[in-house]
């Protein structure tokens, strides 16, 4: 229970620190997490991804998602001096925090890095950012857009690069994250993952609050989009044993391209 258990210093103007911890249920484990620092920012992005079928889905958003957000949370004037091919000017780890190395176990080939600079370039030509919050949800349908995208060979050759996308797509991961900036708190959940606000009461007493709506099939507004957007599908077949098609939980999810 306490191998995996971490504690890091934040130098911004919203947080003091941040704990962790991480109990894998199977081997390789399926399941990931990420706390990264926007370069030149005090925003600090935090997040649990529960992969399922496989790693590999999981694993490329822990690397990934970082830059979609970022992308989508900065101003115009942010933008301009940030290269899209470079790393170092999106996210950074925080300073002094050693349990994250995730910057430097992922190799981005070509064509993600490709998918990224697209965006990029979509993202300068925008003339209305709207709400934060409609942001975040770009980012999070975007990054799952262009791994799906991704996963279709280009041409006759398959190469190790081709096989390790269409693995990524395939299978799946639950995903939620909260960023903290200017004071404040944005929760992006997708999936059945679960972000929980703990605060004192008046009295003194801990109080647990639920930000997120978890997308399962005994969610109701979910049942009802799946009938909606599947008006031919047997409803006891999509709802078997109270999972989708018999087989996952969540409605929701990066990846599970078939």
């Amino acid at each position: 229970m306490e191998r995996e258990e971490h504690k890091c210093q934040i130098q911004t103007s919203d947080l003091l620190y941040y704990e962790s911890n991480q109990l894998p249920s199977n081997d390789p484990c399926e399941d990931r997490l990420f706390v990264a620092q926007v370069a030149g920012t005090d925003t600090c992005i935090f997040s649990v991804i529960d992969g399922h079928g496989g790693w590999m889905c999981a694993h490329a958003i822990k690397h990934r998602l970082p830059y979609y957000l970022a992308l989508y949370m900065l101003e115009d004037a942010e933008l301009t001096w940030r290269n899209p091919m470079l790393r170092r000017d999106w996210v950074q780890a925080i300073d002094g925090d050693d349990y994250n190395y995730w910057l430097s176990d992922y190799v981005f080939d070509m064509r993600t890095a490709e998918s990224f600079n697209l965006r990029y370039n979509r993202r300068m030509l925008q003339d209305d950012l709207r709400s934060f919050n409609t942001q975040l949800v770009r980012a999070y349908e975007d990054l799952d857009e262009d791994i799906g995208t991704e996963a279709i060979p280009e041409g006759q050759r398959i190469t190790k690069d081709t096989v390790a996308r269409l693995q990524t797509a395939s299978s799946g991961a639950c995903a939620c994250t909260a960023i903290v900036r200017n004071g404040m708190v944005h929760v992006a959940g997708l999936g059945d993952c679960r972000a929980v606000l703990g605060s004192l009461t008046p009295e003194g007493n801990m109080r647990a609050t639920v930000l997120t709506e978890e997308h399962r099939t005994y969610n109701p507004i979910e049942r009802e989009r799946l009938i909606r957007e599947h008006p031919h599908e047997d409803e006891d077949i999509m709802f078997f044993d109270e999972r989708l098609c018999g087989i996952l939980q969540p409605t929701r999810a990066f990846g599970d391209v078939s």
